[in-house]
């Protein structure tokens, strides 16, 4: 059996004490809003984003006009019409399990008739160019109207500078900055919407997805990604309704299956940054910014207005994390998201397992987690939440938490084949679930061919900078008949199976692993010169080394430090070394020197 044995941390390197800690699931529950204030008395529904972890969560309500949807990351509210006369409230009582109840206090003003000369959807706007698709309950006077034409597929801009069109909420502002900050070659889409007419723009966002929801009939919040034909019937009839509206107006429907059975995207006049910009889909719901280059001219542009008085609202909370996914090791450890907010601050940043938590420090949030001896990979959520500086609904997102169970690899671990320790841990691979170790012992100094034979003057074709097996497969094959020709055949096989010579790269790995730096970071030094760090890090690599019973890297004996043979042909008759007391490759070391050492290495994986 393998296994690896934890050692104490030396000089640059990590290494994890092996403690033990039992995982318990943890039951959570947040929800974002537990006051919901409506619009008008208007039957409908509304989703309030929540997030629940090891627990189902129920609702009730004590109202008739008033029910709800649960799931685990959102609840639908559904009200009637008031018709009453007046102001009512009702309350939904959420369980999450086992934790204390919640209450969302709902409340409703009374209906109020529409008069003859309120504006209605589905009216002509003056200018004839468009529809009006939503109107403002609290004050009929006041509308959005939608263009009736679209474009065919144009790129947002041919630019990629400074974003200028940042507004989530108000795209008129957004569009008069992009037409202000270039031509209609520059800025296509804007430019479009401008020409349309007066007061015509380019919708943001946020402006975009309440179309959306309008064409929907369902919230995007709630809206399950999926093709034309996967939609429920009220999806497809609330669709429907909307396309014969524009069409009846002699326009364009907004999406047609048969040209694309993912549905049509428009571009938005929110840009993320310089490069991207926001669309929506609306055959499929998606909103998508990463990568969605300025210049595609894969997208649609449909325009809108404001009709009457129309406020546009506070700018809302915008942020975004980098990285929003951690990777850990298995041993316990701290790593960093950065926070990017704005209209808003930082508030809060929570775990929900008792393994990881969480502390703000400025704009990050500092995630540390346990070490995980549970020997499965574990995975958590952290919610990082900002309040609004305007009054408005916080925003909540999630860092995904990741962490592979120990026995996954760290630099300087000693590596055990049954109670035996056979090697040191020099190299990880990014996910630390490999590693290559380097032998305990090394050779006597040995030539790397035997004066005389073929091997010496022959390029057997063990030329690979990066991969010592396969070199040295080649140098197996090509002295099969006589293996004692490369001495190095010999000292592998008294190791047992998988070892073998390293490539000229891999004794580089070896050097900075030895070293506490990187290969170009070191300088050309003897043993003296190093710097307090370089010698600690070398110390301690040694004394693992022969805390094991192995052999230490470089014995100070030789002034500039002792040499390694590669497996890496450099010529017939050449091969690579390196020197390991100061930083040196040789690419002309003879085959047949003696004056070299061998150490092998082996590559090893995690249970």
């Amino acid at each position: 059996m393998k296994r690896l044995f934890c050692l104490t941390a030396i000089a640059t390197m990590l290494f994890a004490a092996c403690n033990s800690k039992e995982e318990t699931q943890t039951q959570k529950f947040n929800i974002d809003a537990t006051e919901l204030v409506l619009p008008d008395g208007e039957a409908g529904t509304k989703d309030i984003t929540l997030r629940s972890e090891n627990v189902s969560p129920t609702v009730s309500s004590n109202a008739d006009w008033l029910t709800a949807v649960i799931s685990k990351r959102v609840l639908t509210v559904n009200f009637t019409r008031n018709e009453s006369g007046s102001e009512r409230s009702g309350i939904l009582t959420i369980t999450p399990g086992s934790l204390a109840k919640v209450e969302v206090t709902v409340t409703q003003p009374a209906y109020v008739a529409p008069t003859e000369n309120d504006l209605k959807v589905g009216s002509l706007t003056e200018d004839e160019k468009g529809v009006i698709y939503w109107v403002n309950p609290g004050n009929r006077q006041i509308a959005k109207a939608i263009s009736i034409d679209r474009t065919t597929g144009i790129g947002f801009s041919t630019l990629e500078v400074a974003a200028v069109g940042t507004s989530q909420v108000n795209g008129y502002a957004n569009t008069t900055a992009l037409t202000a900050a270039g031509n209609d070659t520059a800025y296509p889409a804007a430019w479009y919407c401008k020409n349309l007419g007066e007061g015509w723009y380019l919708p943001s966002l946020n402006e975009l997805l309440d179309i959306f929801d309008i064409y929907n009939g369902v919230s995007h919040i709630d809206c399950t990604p999926a093709k034309p034909e996967a939609l429920t019937p009220d999806e497809k009839d609330a669709r429907a309704a909307f396309d014969k509206m524009l069409t009846d107006a002699g326009g364009d429907a907004m999406n047609t299956a048969a040209d694309d059975n993912n549905g049509q995207s428009y571009w938005s006049s929110t840009e993320l940054d310089d490069v991207a910009t926001w669309y929506v889909r609306f055959g499929k719901f998606t909103s998508e910014a990463t990568g969605v280059k300025k210049n595609s001219a894969t997208r649609y542009v449909r325009c809108i207005k404001t009709v009457g008085d129309y406020v546009y609202p506070a700018e809302p909370v915008i942020m975004s994390l980098s990285p929003a996914t951690l990777n850990f090791a298995g041993s316990a450890d701290t790593k960093t998201t950065v926070v990017t907010v704005a209209n808003g601050t930082v508030a809060a940043a929570e775990s929900d397992a008792d393994w990881c938590s969480a502390a703000i420090s400025g704009n990050d949030v500092n995630v540390s987690v346990t070490s995980n001896n549970t020997g499965e990979t574990r995975t958590c959520a952290v919610y990082v939440t900002a309040e609004s500086s305007y009054g408005l609904d916080a925003l909540t997102k999630q860092i995904t938490v990741i962490q592979k169970p120990l026995g996954s690899f760290k630099v300087g671990d000693v590596y055990r084949e049954g109670d035996k320790a056979v090697g040191v841990v020099f190299w990880t691979s990014d996910d630390s679930q490999s590693a290559k170790i380097v032998s305990l012992g090394r050779s006597e100094k040995l030539a790397w061919a035997v004066t005389g034979t073929a091997a010496a003057t022959t390029l057997i074709g063990a030329g690979s900078a990066s991969d010592g097996a396969d070199n040295y497969a080649k140098i197996k094959t090509f002295v099969a008949s006589s293996p004692e020709d490369c001495p190095m055949i010999a000292y592998c096989n008294t190791l047992g199976e998988g070892w073998y010579i390293p490539a000229a790269d891999e004794l580089k790995a070896l050097f900075a692993a030895y070293n506490g730096t990187t290969w170009s970071g070191a300088e050309v030094k003897t043993y003296a010169q190093l710097n307090a760090k370089e010698k600690a890090n070398r110390d301690a690599f040694d004394a693992i080394l022969k805390g094991v019973g192995g052999v230490e890297i470089d014995d100070h004996t030789q002034t500039n430090g002792d040499q390694y043979l590669a497996s890496t042909e450099v010529s017939a008759t050449e091969v690579n070394s390196v020197r390991f007391g100061k930083v040196q490759l040789n690419t002309d070391t003879a085959k047949t020197g003696t004056s070299r050492y061998f150490r092998a290495i082996k590559l090893v994986t995690a249970e």
